[in-house]
C-alpha cells in the first residue's frame, strides 16, 4: 500500500485494511480502557498500543509527504492519522450506529483525502 504513488488511492487501500484491524482490536482496546481505573496493568497495556500507533502514523505521514501530494504538513498528517487510528471512530459508527465496514472504510478514506491530499 505504501508504495502506491497516488496518495488518494493509498488512503483508500489503507482505510480498507485498517477497518478490518479495527474490527479485531477495538473490543480489546475498549475493555482495557474500562479497566484502567482499577487495573494498573491495563494502563500500561494501553500505553504499549499507543506508541506503535504514533510510530505507524509517522511512517504513513513520511511516506505521504514523499509523494508531494500532501495538502498539510507532515506533522499535521501524522497527527490526523494518529487521531483516527485508535478504533474509536470505527466503534462509534460501525458498532454503535450500525454502519457497515465498507461504508466506514469509504468514509474514512474520504475524510483522509479531503483533509490531507492536495486537489
Amino acid at each position: 500500500m505504501i508504495a502506491e504513488p497516488d496518495l488518494a488511492k493509498r488512503f483508500e487501500a489503507q482505510a480498507v485494511v485498517l477497518t478490518a484491524v479495527f474490527r479485531r482490536i477495538t473490543p480489546l482496546m475498549l475493555m482495557m480502557q474500562g479497566a484502567v481505573a482499577s487495573q494498573a496493568a491495563a494502563a500500561a497495556m494501553l500505553a504499549e498500543f499507543d506508541e506503535p500507533r504514533l510510530d505507524a502514523a509517522g511512517k504513513y505521514a513520511r511516506a505521504a509527504a514523499a509523494t508531494g501530494q500532501l495538502a498539510v504538513s507532515e506533522d499535521e498528517c501524522r497527527d490526523v492519522l494518529w487521531a483516527t487510528l485508535d478504533g474509536a471512530l470505527w466503534h462509534g459508527l460501525v458498532a454503535q450506529r450500525g454502519w457497515s465496514d465498507e461504508r466506514f472504510a469509504a468514509w474514512l478514506s474520504q475524510l483522509w483525502i479531503s483533509a490531507l491530499v492536495t486537489v
